[in-house]
């Protein structure tokens, strides 16, 4: 609680307890902090989790996206990706030397536009990076459909979104590559890491030669590939392996924490509320709603004030000014992008959140927006 006796409630929350201290303490007292066993521990464990046959363990999420960029050999190519997203997905395109061809996405859950991804497809596209947004799983039937058409691979950047499942199946497993994030507010966090994840041997190879300086691992010191220093050390995979065990917990309160969310918001006027699906299963990185034009900043003050955080959900990717540096002002418009981006806002879901907590979340939300009017 905060001074004046109400809680402070974050926008995001690690839950970190004792078993990620001893894990920690663990790698320390084994002398092993880079390298070591907890490693590849937390990449088998991954894959065991996913249901994958390989896991590559990298020092983010953005070298994730970069590092599967590479390994598919798209350096300097055409990749269609979401408008609507973190910045670090463009990043890690750019550092990957891709071009990025951007489309709009659907205001009903925030991932790319299924219309728009094919009729934006050209002679020079060569992939499609999508993007599984706060947490709901993009349709992957209907994009594996467009790429299987048209011969290019599918990425997914599943940052906001392990736990989520497309048709039963859960993401990253669904195109050729996958690219995970465990920052400190994803759903299971290393501090700063990450992972990509394929079916694909010869795929998983080369990512692993990239993540280490190019090096090819039966012949130290021969660099084979452009490579970077994107390794996981073994305290952040200690930390990983201690989380992984607690995933299907964590997802259940995190769906819980919405389910109460979305029964106490039904119905408030100006208040668009997180769409569901039978098929496509929600990991709520957070909880994203959207309120009418013009009242967005004024609810967001009001939330502030009552000690509830909040973000404002991700402006169009074009408009970011590294990305009109790097390519000059793009004068297309994504109308659905552009409202979300000036409309849309999120609030905490992660699994610390009491009861108590969630109930005066609910309640500043519905006086935040009563008292914008």
């Amino acid at each position: 609680m905060n001074k004046g006796g109400r809680w402070r409630i974050p926008v995001a929350a690690p839950w970190i307890g004792q078993e990620e201290a001893r894990a920690v303490a663990g790698a320390m007292e084994g002398g092993w902090i880079a390298k070591g066993e907890n490693i590849e521990h937390f990449e088998q464990a991954f894959c065991r989790s996913l249901g994958i046959k390989y896991a590559v363990a990298v020092s983010s999420g953005t070298a994730a996206v970069e590092v599967a960029l590479r390994a598919l050999g798209l350096e300097g190519k055409e990749v269609i990706t979401t408008v609507h997203s973190c910045a670090a997905t463009t990043l890690g395109m750019l550092h990957a030397g891709v071009r990025p061809q951007f489309v709009d996405i659907r205001p009903i859950d925030y991932n790319i536009d299924l219309d728009g991804l094919e009729s934006s497809l050209t002679s020079r596209t060569a992939g499609i990076l999508v993007v599984h947004c706060y947490g709901r799983a993009c349709d992957m039937r209907r994009i594996q459909a467009v790429a299987s058409r048209h011969g290019i691979p599918v990425i997914e950047d599943c940052a906001m979104a392990l736990g989520a499942h497309a048709s039963a199946h859960p993401v990253g497993t669904l195109g050729v590559m996958g690219c995970f994030s465990f920052y400190g507010n994803k759903i299971i966090t290393t501090g700063e890491g990450g992972m990509v994840v394929t079916n694909d041997e010869a795929l998983a190879r080369k990512a692993r030669v990239i993540r280490n300086y190019g090096q090819d691992p039966e012949r130290p010191f021969v660099h084979v590939e452009y490579g970077y220093n994107f390794k996981l050390s073994n305290i952040h995979a200690s930390i990983g392996l201690a989380q992984l065990s607690r995933l299907n917990e964590m997802l259940h309160r995190r769906r819980q924490n919405a389910e109460f969310l979305t029964k106490e918001l039904k119905g408030v006027r100006g208040l668009t509320l997180p769409s569901s699906c039978p098929t496509l299963e929600h990991a709520y990185f957070a909880y994203p709603f959207q309120v009418e034009p013009g009242m967005r900043n004024e609810v967001c003050r009001r939330l502030e004030a009552m000690s509830i955080e909040t973000r404002t959900m991700f402006p169009t990717l074009t408009r970011q000014p590294f990305y009109e540096q790097r390519f000059g002002r793009v004068d297309r418009i994504f109308p659905a992008a552009d409202d979300v981006a000036a409309n849309g806002l999120y609030v905490g879901c992660y699994p610390t959140l009491t009861d108590e907590m969630l109930k005066y979340l609910a309640t500043g939300i519905k006086a935040a927006i009563a008292g914008s009017r």
